[in-house]
């Protein structure tokens, strides 16, 4: 991720529902889509979409930590 620009930089997926939940990534790469925006949408439960979710829950909360003013 990037700490500058709030962005997700990159994405390494194995195993076997990775097929399920990669495009989320690439279009988020490709877009450039705020983590923010990414730890806000709707993952349907249970599936590997929601642990990425999850995930970027988790992301967010780094950047807000790292830079909390802003």
């Amino acid at each position: 991720m990037s700490y500058r620009n709030a962005t997700l930089l990159g994405a390494f997926m194995a195993g076997p529902a990775a097929s399920e939940v990669i495009h989320e990534a690439v279009l988020a790469i490709k877009t450039r889509t705020p983590l923010a925006v990414l730890a806000d949408t709707i993952h349907a439960f249970p599936t590997a979409a929601r642990v990425m979710g999850g995930l970027f829950v988790q992301a967010e909360r780094r950047l807000t930590a790292a830079n909390p003013g802003g």
